[in-house]
């Protein structure tokens, strides 16, 4: 029929068979952690910069990424696997 909607010659329904786009979709989730580093600077400057940096190597292997710093943190983060 002339001048019937295009979900009527469809033979569907407004909405029907049709995704509000929300079906399968998810939000990833993160976790955070925060790393002192105000202490550790002293006399042996080096050593304890070289021990900072393994931990960063160590904390990057484990997935967690480098995020900010905040109030003498380092702040880290990485996606939850579920």
């Amino acid at each position: 029929m002339q001048g019937d909607p295009a979900w009527y010659t469809a033979g569907k329904r407004p909405g029907e068979g049709r995704t509000t786009g929300r079906e399968g979709c998810f939000v990833k989730r993160y976790e955070y952690k925060a790393v002192l580093v105000n202490s550790r600077f002293g006399i042996d400057y080096e050593k304890k910069v070289d021990a900072m940096v393994d931990e960063w190597n160590e904390l990057g292997r484990q997935g967690w990424k480098f995020l900010t710093w905040a109030n003498g943190a380092m702040l880290f983060m990485r996606e939850v696997e579920e």
